[in-house]
């Protein structure tokens, strides 16, 4: 069986310090030993590279595109300065022509501001990202983020089942003991029409 291809990722982030890029590349090589062909600039650029062109093209060819937010990347691409900035400035128009665009991830890392929204530049407000500034729950996340490139979630809805009124005379409901596994958790509350009903005088 032929092996597919891997999803490539392009990492977009503003070289804020040592330590920053430090984490960024740990990331990214995580990721390529777990299957993920990840483009970084500290690997694929070399003295005499075409900066521009690399970040283009980069941003382009991905199926994903991982946005890791500090406060400098914000306003980096929120002034449209620097490197950051012009990746910025091509994210914008992908985003303004397909509104659906579900590429970019933003990638909370290096943050002061806690809130989620307020944390990443404007253009990508509003769209799901990952909080990866606790080092506790990095392990947790970070298998989501995987799990979220290769199109395997942690979660996945369940199979729709039949009508149960179709051709049916008298409707019995399943009972919870028979229901999917997906469902075992799951204690059905009170009837939400004799609540009132039921409610002490």
């Amino acid at each position: 069986m032929k092996k597919p291809f891997p999803p490539k990722v392009f990492v977009s982030y503003a070289h804020v310090s040592e330590d920053h890029k430090t984490w960024v590349r740990g990331l990214a090589s995580r990721l390529r030993a777990d299957g993920v062909d990840v483009q970084l600039d500290q690997w694929h650029n070399t003295l005499g590279s075409n900066l521009p062109f690399f970040m283009e093209s980069g941003l382009r060819g991905a199926d994903r595109v991982l946005a890791i937010i500090s406060d400098d990347y914000r306003e980096r691409i929120d002034n449209r300065q620097g490197g950051a900035g012009f990746e910025g400035q091509l994210l914008s128009s992908d985003l303004l022509t397909n509104q659906t665009e579900t590429r970019v991830i933003p990638v909370l890392r290096d943050n002061t501001v806690q809130d989620f929204n307020t944390a990443v530049p404007t253009l990508l407000r509003g769209y799901m990202g990952i909080d990866m500034r606790d080092s506790d729950l990095f392990e947790g996340r970070y298998e989501e983020l995987l799990r979220d490139i290769h199109g395997r979630p942690m979660h996945q809805a369940p199979p729709i089942g039949d009508n149960p009124f179709d051709g049916a005379a008298d409707y019995m409901p399943l009972p919870v003991s028979q229901l999917p596994s997906a469902y075992s958790n799951f204690e059905p509350g009170p009837d939400p029409r004799l609540v009132d009903t039921l409610k002490p005088a």
